[in-house]
C-alpha cells in the first residue's frame, strides 16, 4: 500500500452495500474512525463466512476499521535516509563539476573530523529540492571553510546527464562550495543506505558524526529549512539560529519582499497550505498522487475559510496570468481550473449558494 494510495481512500468517502441486520450504506472515513449512517436497503443474504444466523455486516465492519488503523499507522510512518544521528560519516567520493572543484574526486568528509559538515543528496531534479539545496549551500558558503564543510551531491541513474545539468546551475549555487555528482548512480554511496523515494537527504554533523538527519518527501523551504539551519547553527555554537530569509530564493521570503507579477503567481501564506499543495504541483505525480493531494487540499479547505479564499485567488492568478501548462500535470491543472471557480473570494453565502442549487435543479 502506498501512503498516496491511503490518502486516497482516507479523504474519501465510498458508497458501500453492506449486508447486514443494520443495513449499513456509507462509511466515511476523518482522522482513523468512521461514522455510519444507517439507509433503507434490505439486509440481503447472509455471509456464508459467518456464524449460524449472522450477517455479514460485523465482518465488513471489522475488515473497515482494521483498514483504517492501517492507513493511520502507513501515514505516521517515518522515512529513513542515510546515516541517522550518533552514527559516523563514512568517506565517499563525488565527481566536482563546478568551478575549481570541476573535474576533480572530492571526499566531502575529509575535514568532517575537525570541522562542523553539512551534506545534502538531491534524488530529484525539481523546483523545492533545488531550492532547499540552494538555500543550505548559501548559508554553509557564508560560514565559509574555516567554519563548516560540506556540500551538494547529485543523484542519478546517468552520472554524466546530471553533471550536464548541474552545470547549468552556477548563477543559483555560491561558487565557493562543492556541486558534485555521484558516481554511485540514484542509490548514492552504498554504505549510506539512502532512500531513492526521497527528494532530498541532508545530514549535519560534528567531528565526524552525524548530530541531525534530515530526510524529506516534499521539502518546505520554510518549514522544513528552518529545522535544518537551527540544526547547522547548533553544530556552528551559535546562539541564535541562522535566518532562512536571509539566504533563500526571493519568492520564499514573504509578500513584503517581492510583489505579485504574471510570471510569479503568489505563493501561499499559510504553512500548512504550502506543505499541502506541494505534492500537486511536482511534474512527475501520477494521477492518483494529485487526486490524493488534492483531497487533503479540499478537506482543510472545508474546515479553514481563509485557506479556501487563498487556494481560489492563487488558482484564479495561475489562469489569468497564462502560466497554468506550467503547474504540475493536466490532473493538476483541472483542480486549478475548478477550486478557482469554487473558491473564489467574492463566492456566495452558504444560505444563497444552497438557493443556487434549488434554481439549478428546477
Amino acid at each position: 500500500m502506498t501512503v498516496s494510495g491511503a490518502h486516497s481512500f482516507f479523504y474519501g468517502s465510498w458508497e458501500i452495500l453492506a449486508r447486514g441486520d443494520n443495513r449499513f450504506d456509507r462509511v466515511i472515513f476523518e482522522i482513523g474512525f468512521e461514522i455510519i449512517e444507517p439507509v433503507g436497503y434490505d439486509a440481503g443474504p447472509t455471509c456464508p463466512t459467518c456464524p449460524p444466523g449472522q450477517t455479514g455486516a460485523p465482518l465488513m465492519m471489522c475488515s473497515l476499521m482494521l483498514f483504517a488503523v492501517l492507513i493511520k499507522s502507513v501515514d505516521e510512518e517515518q522515512v529513513f535516509s542515510g546515516p541517522q544521528a550518533g552514527e559516523k560519516l563514512t568517506p565517499f567520493i563525488v565527481h566536482g563539476v563546478l568551478g575549481k572543484h570541476a573535474d576533480q574526486k572530492i571526499d566531502l568528509t575529509a575535514h568532517a573530523d575537525r570541522l562542523p559538515c553539512v551534506i545534502v543528496f538531491v534524488h530529484e531534479r525539481t523546483r523545492p529540492a533545488y531550492g532547499l539545496a540552494q538555500t543550505v549551500m548559501k548559508l554553509v558558503a557564508d560560514r565559509g571553510p574555516r567554519k563548516v564543510t560540506g556540500g551538494a551531491v547529485f543523484l542519478s541513474e546517468d552520472p554524466t546527464q546530471a553533471a550536464t545539468q548541474v552545470a547549468r546551475l552556477p548563477k543559483y549555487f555560491p561558487g565557493s562550495v562543492v556541486l558534485g555528482v555521484s558516481p554511485d548512480g540514484k542509490e548514492g554511496p552504498g554504505a549510506y543506505g539512502l532512500n531513492r523515494n526521497v527528494s532530498v537527504t541532508v545530514l549535519v554533523a560534528k567531528k565526524g558524526v552525524v548530530t541531525a538527519n534530515f530526510a524529506l518527501v516534499q521539502p518546505d523551504i520554510g518549514v522544513d529549512g528552518a529545522k535544518i539551519f537551527k540544526a547547522i547553527g547548533e553544530v556552528l555554537g551559535e546562539e541564535k539560529s541562522p535566518l532562512i530569509a536571509d539566504f533563500a530564493p526571493e519568492r520564499y521570503r514573504g509578500p513584503a519582499k517581492k510583489k505579485m507579477t504574471r510570471e510569479t503567481p503568489a505563493r501561499p501564506q499559510d504553512p500548512e497550505l504550502r506543505r499541502l499543495l506541494t505534492p500537486m504541483i511536482q511534474k512527475t505525480a501520477t494521477d492518483d498522487q494529485v487526486i490524493a493531494a488534492a483531497a487533503k487540499v479540499e478537506a482543510y479547505a472545508a474546515k479553514n475559510r481563509k485557506a479556501r479564499t487563498e487556494i481560489g485567488q492563487i488558482a484564479k492568478r495561475i489562469i489569468d496570468g497564462g502560466t497554468l501548462k506550467k503547474y504540475g500535470t493536466a490532473k493538476t491543472q483541472e483542480y486549478l481550473r475548478k477550486w478557482a471557480v469554487e473558491y473564489a473570494a467574492k463566492s456566495p453565502e452558504p444560505s444563497n449558494r444552497g438557493a443556487v442549487k434549488r434554481d439549478a435543479k428546477d
